[in-house]
C-alpha cells in the first residue's frame, strides 16, 4: 500500500459505539488516498514538536480516547487520540473556527490546509499540515454517544512525541522526541522494561503477536479503535470456532484466550472476524488489529524514533474491582 494512502479512524466506530462493522468497516482499510508525501514526517525527516514533557487528562467514550486540545490556539477543541490515522484531521467546522482555510487540487476528494499551531496542553506542533473533513465512520461517536468531536491527532502529530497512554488513570503525557535518550530492545528488557519493537508501514505501526501462544500474527496497534479484529484468512483456526455477531452479515466474535505482543500479555481478549471488500481482494500484509480491548490493560508508550512500544502493567484495578488482564509472562 502507498505511502500516499490515508487510513481513517472507523474502528472506534465499530459494535461499542453503535455503528455496525458492515456499514463501517473497520480502520485497517485504506478507503481514502490523499496526496500528502511532502507533509508527513517519516524517516527521512525530524520529529521535533513542543518544548516540554506535558501531561494531561482524556476522556474514554465509546472505548475512545478523547483529549482536550486547541488548534491555532481556539479552543478547547475535541480529538481522537489515533496512531491507527496517518494525518491530523480537523472536521469542517473546526477549521473554521480556527480559521484553517483549506482546499482540495482538482481531482482530489480531500481538502487540505496548514494549522499554525495544533495543541494539547502545551504540547504543541506549529505549522502542521492538515486534512480537512468530518470521517464518516466516526459519526456513530457524535450521533450515538453525543461526541462533539473535532478531529483526529494522527502520526503528523504523534511523531513529535513520546507518548505514554495510562489507562488506568487516563492521563497522557507527551514528551519532545529530542528529549528522550535513544533506546533499543535490548536495553530495555534489561531493565526489566516490556520493549516490543515495530516497523512502521505507511506511517502504521505493526507488530508482531501470537494468539493462545501459538499462532504467530502481524498486528496494527491502533489507539484510536473500540475494537480488536482479525482477518479471517489471519488464523482459519480461529475462525472456524468463531459465533456469528447477531445482526451483522458476514460478521463473527470470539474471545481469545491469551493475546501476546512481544512480552505483554492479556486474558480473555474479544475480536470481531470480518474482511471487508477490500481486503478480501489481497492479504494487505498483517492480520489484524489491537484497539482498546487489549491496549486498556496498559499503560502504553509508543515511540515512533525508536520503532519501538514499551508496556507496563498498572497497578490499578478497574471499576469491577478485578485486576487489569496485562501480565508479564
Amino acid at each position: 500500500m502507498p505511502n500516499a494512502e490515508c487510513r481513517m479512524p472507523s474502528g472506534h466506530a465499530g459494535r461499542s459505539a453503535g455503528a455496525s462493522p458492515v456499514r463501517r468497516p473497520p480502520r485497517v482499510i485504506p478507503w481514502l488516498a490523499v496526496m500528502l508525501a511532502g507533509f508527513v514526517c517519516s524517516g527521512g525527516g525530524p520529529c521535533l514538536g513542543g518544548d516540554e514533557a506535558v501531561e494531561v487528562a482524556f476522556e474514554v467514550v465509546g472505548k475512545v480516547v478523547f483529549v482536550k486540545g486547541q488548534a491555532n490556539e481556539q479552543g478547547p477543541m475535541t480529538f481522537i487520540l489515533d496512531t491507527g490515522a496517518t494525518e491530523t484531521i480537523l472536521t469542517p467546522a473546526a477549521a473554521e473556527k480556527a480559521g484553517v482555510s483549506a482546499g482540495a487540487p482538482a481531482g482530489q476528494p480531500v481538502k487540505k490546509g496548514m494549522a499554525k499551531s495544533v495543541s494539547v496542553g502545551q504540547a504543541a506542533v506549529r505549522n502542521l499540515p492538515v486534512h480537512v473533513f468530518d470521517p464518516p465512520q466516526a459519526l456513530s461517536l457524535r450521533l450515538d454517544k453525543g461526541v462533539n468531536y473535532h478531529g483526529i491527532l494522527g502520526y503528523t502529530f504523534l511523531c513529535r512525541f513520546v507518548t505514554t497512554i495510562d489507562y488506568a488513570r487516563q492521563r497522557v503525557r507527551f514528551v519532545p522526541v529530542a528529549q528522550v535518550p535513544r533506546e533499543d530492545e535490548r536495553a530495555g528488557a534489561r531493565a526489566g522494561r516490556i520493549v516490543v519493537p515495530f516497523q512502521l508501514k505507511d506511517n502504521l505501526i505493526h507488530a508482531k503477536g501470537e494468539l493462545n501462544g501459538k499462532f504467530p500474527v502481524i498486528f496494527l496497534v491502533d489507539t484510536g479503535s473500540a475494537e480488536a479484529l482479525l482477518l479471517p484468512q489471519a488464523v482459519p483456526a480461529l475462525d472456524e470456532k468463531a459465533a456469528p455477531l447477531p445482526g451483522y452479515e458476514g460478521v463473527k466474535q470470539l474471545t481469545v484466550d491469551t493475546v501476546s505482543l512481544g512480552g505483554a500479555r492479556a486474558s480473555q481478549v474479544p475480536f470481531i472476524i470480518h474482511a471487508p471488500p477490500q481486503e478480501r481482494r489481497a492479504r494487505p500484509g498483517y492480520d489484524g488489529m489491537l484497539g482498546y480491548p487489549f491496549l486498556s490493560n496498559f499503560v502504553v508508550t509508543v515511540n515512533y524514533r525508536d520503532k519501538l512500544l514499551v508496556f507496563a502493567v498498572p497497578e490499578a484495578r478497574n471499576g469491577n474491582g478485578r485486576e487489569k488482564g496485562g501480565q508479564k509472562p
